[in-house]
């Protein structure tokens, strides 16, 4: 959506994509959850972490309410046209907490 030159040979992405998946994934899991990732998967003195968040999830209640949040999350993308349209939709499936929600149509 952004338009990002992808090389399969590497791992590097940009800084952002974490604070991404956070954002759209990790903080739409019920309440509690990412923090206490961050607890058992805490960043080393380079600001990195020893392991992937989704390793410290269970299989009973994480792993599923992982997969549900990455196919909604895949879901609106393939929906939207660009990353404004994206932000849009996910938007007003999952609205933050507090906010006024969106009454007029586009």
């Amino acid at each position: 959506m952004h338009r990002w030159e992808y090389n399969p040979a590497s791992v590097k992405r940009p800084g952002v994509v974490g604070k991404f998946t956070n954002q759209l994934v990790y903080e739409q899991l019920p309440p509690g959850i990412l923090d206490e990732l961050r607890a058992k998967n805490p960043k080393d003195d380079a600001g990195r972490r020893r392991a992937r968040h989704h390793q410290y999830l269970t299989h009973e209640v994480g792993h599923p309410h992982l997969e549900g949040q990455i196919t909604k999350v895949v879901t609106l993308m393939q929906a939207s046209d660009n990353w404004p349209m994206f932000k849009r939709l996910f938007e007003r499936v999952f609205p933050k907490k507090g906010s006024q929600p969106d009454l007029l149509p586009d």
